[in-house]
């Protein structure tokens, strides 16, 4: 199975309230002097019954840090989402401030995810819209993916 992800002119826009989640701050392993920044947020789209709920997560990535590092405290996250909203979760943008060398790491790892965790990535396959969304610290660079999948002949693979 092959998974890959493509760029995406479309931002995630349409959203309106809702705070979920908030800044989770601790020492990663092994490296005590750096803190690990994640925030989470849910907005809402349309109204009864066809209301649905979208996921930002944001994380800022330290010195020394990999996706993985992360990555508990995300899953856990998400399948509270999913526990939650469940047929009612829409989209997820997966938001990271890191430098521009970890971004394809990071393209990766999230690409392995949704064919490897069989919870996770199951239902990460039913949602409508993940966008990857990568920025420098400063900044500067910017990149944003659209990791969509589809299925044939019982292969996933991302376009």
């Amino acid at each position: 199975m092959s998974k890959e992800a493509r760029c995406a002119n479309s931002g995630p826009g349409g959203r309106s309230g809702g705070y979920r989640g908030g800044l989770a701050l601790g020492t990663p392993s092994g490296h005590p002097n750096f803190l690990q920044m994640i925030n989470v947020s849910e907005g809402s789209v349309g109204k009864d019954p066809a209301l649905k709920y979208t996921l930002d997560v944001t994380v800022a990535v330290q010195e020394g840090e990999t996706p993985k590092s992360d990555f508990p405290e995300i899953r856990e996250e998400l399948l509270e989402w999913e526990q939650s909203r469940g047929e009612h979760c829409r989209e997820l943008t997966l938001s990271y401030d890191a430098e521009e060398e970890l971004w394809d790491e990071i393209i990766q790892f999230w690409l392995r995810v949704m064919e490897t965790d069989q919870i996770l990535g199951s239902f990460l396959l039913q949602l409508g819209e993940i966008t990857l969304s990568l920025v420098t610290p400063d900044g500067i660079n910017n990149q944003e993916l659209s990791l969509s999948v589809t299925e044939e002949d019982g292969q996933r693979d991302a376009a």
